[in-house]
């Protein structure tokens, strides 16, 4: 099953889990899932019009998903997917 790396940020709106596994599949269905077990995911993920933000950023076996097919991605079976989010504040 391919694992996703959970980034501290995201980690206390999903039960303290530092990854989660999946079935195989593309990466929208992966955020779908996140956001199932979570709705407030949905806001911090993603935009108005369903895209990934621009500060969040997803890695497939370390390679940038935009330089792959974005959010159509296909994570295999033993991919590890890797979530960062940029958070700011003062």
């Amino acid at each position: 099953m391919p694992k996703i790396n959970i980034p501290s940020y995201l980690q206390s709106k999903l039960d303290k889990n530092t990854e989660i596994f999946f079935k195989e599949g593309y990466i929208y269905e992966l955020l779908q899932l996140l956001i199932e077990i979570n709705p407030e995911l949905n806001d911090i993920l993603l935009d108005k019009q369903k895209k990934l933000r621009k500060f969040v950023k997803i890695f497939i076996n370390g390679k940038d998903i935009r330089f792959i097919d974005n959010e159509k991605s296909f994570v295999n079976d033993k991919d590890q997917v890797t979530i960062i989010t940029a958070v700011a504040g003062g």
